[in-house]
């Protein structure tokens, strides 16, 4: 509960019982889970665990006021297809190609790693596209700051090690990386005091 959540550790202390939802937040944040128990659609709040296992989050308590929309894993997959679609052929007429603007769609959903897919494809297609390089690196930045958030600073740096492989010059990542290095050198240096003063 410190914040540093610690992949190696089992830290799930209870199951869901209930219904299995997707809950779309009003901040954009979308996460699927397990009720605690049946839930019921006039209810003020209710008990989520997250179905992702390397969540942060043990058990979540939604109030009914924070969220956009409440759905089955079937409702929000069909939804969201039929978004991404709509998204594709409003767009055609740009001259971009599909997989850039499926790309496009999830990046302004703010769901990066997606993003980061198919920006990687259109750019395979097209490796000499100014445009999709500079995607693909903003795509890789905000990844990287999802890490950071997340503490996984090692793979933080992955991140802005790529972006410096793609634009060697590219300021924001040369920053961003050596100060993720500054500290996750001082976290072993702290660490290993620690475990000297033992």
């Amino acid at each position: 509960f410190d914040g540093k959540f610690d992949p190696n550790l089992q830290y799930r202390e209870t199951l869901g019982m209930g219904t299995e939802v997707v809950v779309e937040f009003r901040d954009g944040e979308v996460m699927s889970g397990q009720t605690t128990q049946t839930y019921g659609r006039q209810q003020p709040r209710f008990n989520v665990i997250p179905l992702d296992t390397t969540s942060n989050n043990i058990s979540v308590l939604v109030e009914r006021d924070a969220i956009k929309g409440i759905y089955s894993k079937e409702e929000y997959e069909k939804r969201e297809n039929q978004q991404l679609e709509n998204y594709v052929q409003s767009h055609l007429a740009d001259g971009h190609s599909r997989e850039e603007l499926i790309a496009d769609y999830y990046f302004e959903k703010h769901s990066y790693a997606r993003a980061l897919k198919h920006f990687t494809t259109a750019l395979q297609a097209t490796p000499d596209s100014l445009r999709l390089r500079k995607k693909v690196v903003s795509t890789h930045y905000n990844v990287g700051m999802r890490h950071i958030k997340n503490h996984e600073f090692n793979r933080a740096m992955s991140c802005m090690k790529r972006i410096l492989e793609i634009d060697p010059e590219n300021p924001r990542a040369k920053r961003k990386y050596n100060k993720i290095k500054e500290h996750v050198k001082r976290m072993h240096a702290a660490a290993h005091e620690k475990a000297n003063n033992k």
